[in-house]
């Protein structure tokens, strides 16, 4: 007796990964704004422009660990109805996967 396979999820078209992308960057820029407005106000105008590029792989770092290492969809994900797979039958990535992708 074969075993049923799994149900097989179309590819996602390149304009539906660009608009995932776009939209994650949105929501990654607006994450950044609120970060260095708020560092400003703690700590000055001088320090978070020595400090911006700091804050802006902080505030990405943030977003990606409460979406991807969580397991859970980005918005830009979301809102284009992607799922992330990998392998043949197609499952969704795990832990040390999402992991190994943010890092890279």
């Amino acid at each position: 007796m074969t075993q049923p396979r799994p149900p097989q999820f179309p590819l996602a078209g390149q304009p539906d990964v660009v608009r995932s992308h776009q939209k994650d960057e949105y929501y990654t820029n607006g994450m950044f704004d609120q970060v260095r407005e708020l560092c400003q106000w703690f700590m000055g105008s001088r320090r978070v422009l020595r400090l911006e590029a700091e804050l802006k792989m902080m505030s990405d770092l943030v977003y990606y660990i409460l979406t991807t290492l969580l397991n859970q969809p980005t918005l830009g994900e979301e809102y284009c109805d992607i799922v992330q797979v990998v392998g043949d039958p197609q499952r969704t990535p795990s832990f040390m996967v999402n992991t190994q992708q943010s890092v890279v």
